[in-house]
């Protein structure tokens, strides 16, 4: 991710493939979110598209503020939204200037350094717009955001679900050009899992019913693939993903109990959960350093 000015004594080095960025980011904000959040997350995209504009047609407009290298269009663009903006902006220079560009909704993976995370969420809670964040587990324990669920009318009204995954939590990736680099992000760029969970609003205003309505809506797909799972709290979710794995687990032994018995054919049994690596993905805000 980037954003905002680098933390003390620790001057980014990094240019990104677009150019040098036109703001000073913290060189540890520097990762990217894995394809394999974005593809968990594209059944709710497809639904707040049909409702914006009757159709999955490729033309919601999706706007991620914070810049890192611009893998976050190349990813949505390969699952069908190639309405993406992301660009090498400074997202609060452009807030000030009150020139948003024209979107739909707003998708990002914040930087986790400074106060990112909160100005973002203090951004989206204002907005009348629907939004995806992909956040750390804890933010939803803070004061300022429990403050927004409790005070702002919209979240009142169509408070934000949880969208996370099932088995292995997301991976985030560093730049390949990019040398400053924490000890968790191995030599090809990959950070270690770091438990986070989209954090979803819809307005009720843009859906009828809000964001319950949209969750509702993507059920049957959730149980069809069993990757991912989706609930009203960031606590229901790790108890829904341990609930779904533990039958995934039970399906899986009775499976090579059957293929052991004599004359059985032989075959593989799938993985619990979806733990193939999806690749290199899109944005920032990458596992850094978890507050106390």
């Amino acid at each position: 991710g980037s954003a905002g000015a680098s933390a003390p004594g620790k001057k980014n080095a990094f240019v990104p493939d677009a150019g040098a960025y036109t703001f000073e980011p913290d060189p540890d904000d520097h990762c990217e979110t894995d394809v394999r959040a974005y593809q968990h997350l594209r059944p709710v995209l497809l639904q707040i598209e049909r409702a914006i504009h009757g159709a999955s047609r490729g033309d919601l407009r999706l706007w991620d503020p914070y810049f890192c290298n611009g893998a976050v269009k190349r990813n949505l663009a390969s699952l069908g939204f190639p309405n993406c903006h992301n660009e090498n902006e400074d997202f609060y220079a452009v807030l000030a200037s009150g020139r948003l560009p024209p979107h739909d909704l707003l998708v990002t993976s914040p930087p986790y350094s400074a106060d990112h995370i909160e100005r973002c969420m203090r951004h989206c809670a204002a907005s009348s717009r629907p939004w995806c964040v992909l956040l750390p587990n804890w933010v939803h324990k803070k004061d300022y955001y429990q403050e927004l669920l409790r005070s702002v009318p919209s979240l009142v009204r169509s408070p934000p679900q949880y969208l996370g995954p099932v088995g292995r939590s997301y991976n985030y990736w560093f730049p390949q050009k990019a040398t400053q680099r924490p000890g968790h992000v191995g030599h090809d760029g990959k950070t270690t899992p770091y438990a986070t969970s989209w954090a979803i609003h819809v307005p009720t205003s843009v859906v009828a019913g809000g964001t319950a309505a949209v969750m509702r809506a993507i059920e049957s797909e959730q149980r069809r693939l069993g990757e991912w799972v989706v609930a009203k709290t960031v606590k229901g979710l790790k108890w829904c993903a341990r609930k779904l794995e533990a039958r995934q687990r039970l399906r899986q032994d009775r499976r090579q109990q059957r293929a052991a018995l004599p004359g059985a054919p032989r075959q593989a049994a799938p993985a619990v959960g979806a733990d193939a690596d999806a690749g290199a993905g899109s944005k920032k805000g990458a596992p850094k350093r978890r507050p106390p």
